[in-house]
């Protein structure tokens, strides 16, 4: 896809809210519907540890240290004027390596697997050798659930 053509979007569920992504074909269609975020970026990444300041009722201010959350959202926009987020939760591991800012950050071509019931979101696919994230050389996420939204 080029950056002239229009995106497919209209397949998706546009509602603001987040739409949970449950099985393969459900993430192939997604996948599809965008082109793989072929000549989208990334603009934002914001990670939701769970870790918070509690108030108490006795008053007192106590630390939950527990990372229970573990959210990851990840803000792609494209040349199109859409935006779409991704919420990955529980997130496992997280790799992300920024571009050296004499080279592109334009995703040609993301890929997200089901790998042992997990969603594994590599930024550039090409990147990754044989899908090994040993070998990885671009950012990669690895959480249990995945959604996505529409803004």
């Amino acid at each position: 896809m080029t950056r002239y053509e229009t995106i497919d979007i209209t397949k998706l569920v546009i509602s603001g809210n987040y739409v949970e992504i449950l099985d393969k074909k459900m993430l192939d269609d997604f996948l599809n519907s965008i082109y793989s975020f072929h000549d989208w970026i990334i603009t934002s990444i914001n990670y939701l540890p769970g870790c918070k300041k509690v108030k108490m009722r006795n008053g007192e201010t106590v630390l939950n240290v527990l990372d229970d959350k573990r959210q990851l959202i990840v803000r792609f926009e494209s040349y199109d004027d859409y935006v779409i987020e991704l919420l990955f939760e529980d997130t496992i591991k997280m790799e992300l390596l920024p571009i050296d800012p004499i080279y592109t950050t334009i995703i040609f071509e993301a890929n997200i697997k089901l790998n042992d019931g997990k969603f594994v979101f590599y930024k550039n696919a090409d990147e990754c050798e044989n899908n090994d994230l040993n070998t990885c050389k671009d950012t990669y996420i690895i959480a249990k659930r995945l959604k996505y939204r529409i803004i």
